[in-house]
C-alpha cells in the first residue's frame, strides 16, 4: 500500500474456523507487518451496515487505525460470508490492498463450526423439541452456508479485482507456512523472511466442546455435506486452482 492511502494495506476475509487467528499471528512475525493500532485482529468494522447507515466519520475511525508506513491489516473472517460488505470495502480500501482467504475442506469446517456453536452457553437440550429445533435450523444453516466458498468469492470479486485476492488452503498452509507467508509477504511488497516459532496448535480447536464430534458421526450427514458442497468444490477448482486431493473429503 503506498503511503498515504486510505484503509488497511490488507484484509483478511475468511474463512472462519480455517485457521485464521493462527495464520495472522505468523504474518505478523515480520517486523513491517502488523495488526491497527488497537491491536485487535478482527475489527468487524463492516458488518454493522447490514442495519446502520454508512458514517464517513466512522470510516474515518477506521482507516485512522492503520498506520501508513506499515503493512497493517484486519482479518475478520465473518467478511467472506457477508454479501453486503464487498462494496463498502471497496469505498474504505486503497486499490493496492490485498485481500487474504485461508479455505478449509468445507466438510471439516461444518464440524468444526458445529462443535464451537454446541460448546457455547444456551444450547437447548433435544428434549426441549421446538427450541432445540430451531437451534440446529439456525446453527446448522449458518454453518453450511460458511462453506460456500465459491460463491461467496465470486460476490467479492464481482467488485473488487480478483488479482487482489490471495486464496489459499488451509490445510496446504498447515504443510508448509513459510511458502503461505512468503506469498503473502512478497504481495506486500516485502521481501520474506525466515520464520521463528510456528505454534502445533490449530486455533480451529475447540478445547471445551465435546470430545465426541457427534456432528460428525450421524449416520449419512457426512456422505450429504458431500454433496451438498461438490459443486461448490468443483467452481474452487475451475477458478482458483484449488488442490482436491488436499481435501480428503472430496479426493
Amino acid at each position: 500500500m503506498t503511503s498515504g492511502a486510505r484503509g488497511p494495506a490488507w484484509l483478511g476475509i475468511g474463512a472462519q474456523r480455517s485457521g485464521t487467528t493462527w495464520f495472522a499471528n505468523l504474518l505478523l512475525q515480520h517486523p513491517s507487518v502488523d495488526f491497527g493500532r488497537d491491536g485487535r485482529k478482527e475489527v468487524h468494522f463492516f458488518d454493522r451496515f447490514l442495519v446502520q447507515p454508512w458514517s464517513n466519520a466512522l470510516v474515518g475511525h477506521y482507516t485512522a487505525l492503520f498506520d501508513p508506513s506499515r503493512r497493517a491489516g484486519d482479518f475478520t473472517p465473518s467478511y467472506l460470508r457477508c454479501f453486503w460488505i464487498p462494496e463498502l470495502v471497496r469505498k474504505v480500501c486503497g486499490r493496492d490492498a490485498l485481500f487474504i482467504v485461508l479455505l478449509r475442506d468445507p466438510v471439516e469446517r461444518f464440524a468444526s463450526a458445529m462443535r464451537w456453536y454446541t460448546s457455547r452457553p444456551g444450547v437447548p437440550p433435544p428434549d426441549r423439541r421446538n427450541e432445540y429445533l430451531n437451534w440446529v435450523r439456525d446453527k446448522g444453516n449458518d454453518a453450511i452456508w460458511g462453506g460456500m466458498y465459491a460463491r461467496q468469492l465470486e460476490a467479492w470479486t464481482d467488485v473488487l479485482p480478483r488479482e487482489r485476492f490471495v486464496v489459499m488452503q488451509y490445510e496446504s498452509v498447515r504443510q508448509d507456512p513459510q511458502a503461505a507467508v512468503d506469498r503473502v509477504w512478497r504481495d506486500l511488497g516485502l521481501e520474506p523472511r525466515p520464520l521463528g516459532r510456528v505454534s502445533e496448535r490449530s486455533w480451529n480447536s475447540t478445547p471445551d466442546a465435546q470430545a465426541t464430534d457427534v456432528w460428525a458421526q450421524l449416520p449419512g450427514l457426512r456422505d450429504r455435506l458431500r454433496a451438498l458442497y461438490a459443486p461448490e468444490v468443483e467452481a474452487l477448482v475451475r477458478t482458483w486452482g484449488v488442490d482436491r486431493m488436499s481435501w480428503p473429503n472430496f479426493a
